[in-house]
């Protein structure tokens, strides 16, 4: 009975409410351990469904909402009256590690803060208030600033020179006249400890020797911490995370002499937290968000890149083709990349497209209208960019098939510009880095497409099939493909003029 006064009476009587999906079992959210799984299941389905009306669901006894309206999107980043970004990162940090009694020193004015203030912006800061929160952020955005951003640039790819080299690869991974590995293990040993690199330095190594692959899973399974799912069902991720702690609160605690490799922003955070008076557990995982700010996209976007290109040869040869000017000299120009080669760039948006599944967050404050449906204050509501990305209006009957040239083709780049495309993200939650990782990812793949001949093999005499998306976990991030779907691959290295230096900014 209560299941019809719910879900048929109840919303008859309140047209204005927004319509709440239905399930069988009153406050079943609070204990099946399937719940997650069918949350994702429903936004899917509704995706591929092209629905754009706002919906509900109820979970651990909180409502959220959903927006798949561009135009309701839109005016959700706009709106900073009713819905707050800042009350949710509470939440989230939380859920990453920060004790609940340190969350005041967070957001308390501190003068001794001043000084450090002074370094990450040009403006007067006397009349403004020294949080330590705000200074995580200006720190982060002042790192990606042209002046200090050459800093990570040029540690990154000097990281990747070495570590894509055929002497690295081919080291107890030979088979033959080529170096057979999976994709995500090449990221493993390349673009995860290219960017733990940038930022801690190569001490963090001698901290933790597997930084780099459980930095991996720390991002696959990020959707974890967030949802807070129960660890004895996510154990491989929570002990991954775990060691990613225990590292990066024993880093900050060694003399500065032995830390001075690490980035601008690491550097300067670990003296904010102390001069906070943040205990050591929580200045960890504060840390830990802006570690996975910079990396967590990045490699799964590679993931998919390189593997669509893998598994197209028109494609490849193409690419390999394109990238080809920008190795001249001994020196591997990643400008040229990003500014001249079109075909790269919009199988890297497509990519992002498709795969980019992140949600916007927001706490709803008082009441709040989108269009004739109204939400009610105190419940959470969740963009889902996803859903953005499958407009069939915006993005044609093909909108669920990765096309290398849909942005190629383009009219004065429309599409990338359009209001149904944010896979960085929009308002407080755009992304600063977005530039970079740009760089990143697609310098990573020409520097791969140019030094090897890359084939993916036969596995027991059957050919390997593209990874497919797991749709069954409520990804906060870039989509991570199903169980045992890492692509087996062969790189034998190509007979070329080597690469002698990385011209990584400009």
């Amino acid at each position: 009975m209560w299941r019809i006064w719910r879900f048929t009476i109840s919303p008859y009587l309140h047209p204005r409410r927004v319509k709440e999906l239905p399930y069988w079992i009153p406050y079943a959210a609070s204990y099946a351990l399937s719940i997650l799984e069918t949350l994702a299941l429903t936004c899917n389905s509704r995706i591929r469904n092209g629905s754009q009306e706002p919906f509900a669901v109820s979970v651990l006894g909180t409502k959220l909402y959903f927006l798949t309206n561009p135009a309701d999107v839109s005016e959700s980043f706009r709106n900073v009256t009713t819905l707050s970004w800042e009350k949710y990162l509470d939440v989230l940090l939380v859920s990453f590690g920060v004790k609940k009694n340190a969350m005041p020193l967070l957001h308390k004015d501190n003068q001794s803060l001043d000084r450090l203030f002074s370094t990450v912006t040009n403006t007067n800061n006397r009349a403004r208030k020294r949080k330590l929160l705000d200074f995580a952020d200006l720190a982060y955005r002042r790192q990606l600033a042209v002046d200090k951003v050459d800093e990570l640039s040029s540690v990154f790819f000097r990281t990747l020179h070495e570590t894509a080299s055929w002497p690295q690869l081919a080291y107890k991974t030979t088979y033959g006249s080529h170096s057979r590995l999976t994709v995500r293990d090449l990221l493993d040993r390349t673009l995860a400890r290219g960017i733990a690199k940038m930022f801690f330095g190569e001490v963090i190594f001698d901290l933790e020797p597997e930084m780099a692959r459980h930095t991996l899973g720390f991002a696959d399974g990020l959707w974890c911490l967030i949802y807070r799912y129960p660890r004895f069902l996510a154990k491989d991720f929570y002990n991954s995370y775990e060691r990613i702690l225990n590292a990066i609160e024993h880093f900050t605690a060694l003399d500065p002499a032995e830390t001075s490799q690490a980035s601008f922003l690491i550097r300067n955070m670990i003296e904010a937290q102390k001069l906070a008076g943040l205990d050591a557990r929580s200045a960890a995982a504060l840390t830990s968000v802006l570690y996975e700010a910079a990396f967590a996209n990045v490699h799964a976007t590679a993931f998919w890149l390189l593997s669509y290109i893998l598994f197209d040869n028109n494609l490849r040869s193409a690419l390999c083709a394109e990238i080809l000017p920008a190795f001249k000299d001994g020196q591997f120009d990643t400008t040229y990349i990003v500014q001249n080669c079109p075909l790269l760039e919009s199988c890297f948006r497509e990519v992002c497209r498709l795969h980019i599944v992140s949600y916007s967050v927001r706490l709803i404050e008082a009441q709040t209208k989108f269009g004739d449906k109204v939400l009610e204050p105190g419940n959470m509501l969740l963009v889902p960019f996803g859903q953005l990305h499958h407009d069939e209006n915006v993005w044609g009957s093909d909108h669920a098939k990765f096309s290398p040239t849909r942005f190629l083709h383009s009219k004065g780049n429309s599409l990338a510009s359009n209001q149904s495309y944010r896979p960085f993200g929009g308002g407080a939650n755009l992304c600063p880095g977005k530039a970079f990782a740009n760089r990143q990812v697609l310098s990573f793949t020409a520097y791969i497409l140019y030094s090897y001949e890359v084939s993916v093999p036969l596995v027991d005499g059957k050919a390997q099939r593209m990874p497919l998306i797991q749709d069954n976990i409520p990804t906060f991030g870039t989509s991570v493909p199903q169980p045992g779907m890492d692509p087996l691959i062969d790189l034998t290295p190509r007979i070329i003029e080597p690469i002698q230096s990385i011209k990584s900014w400009s």
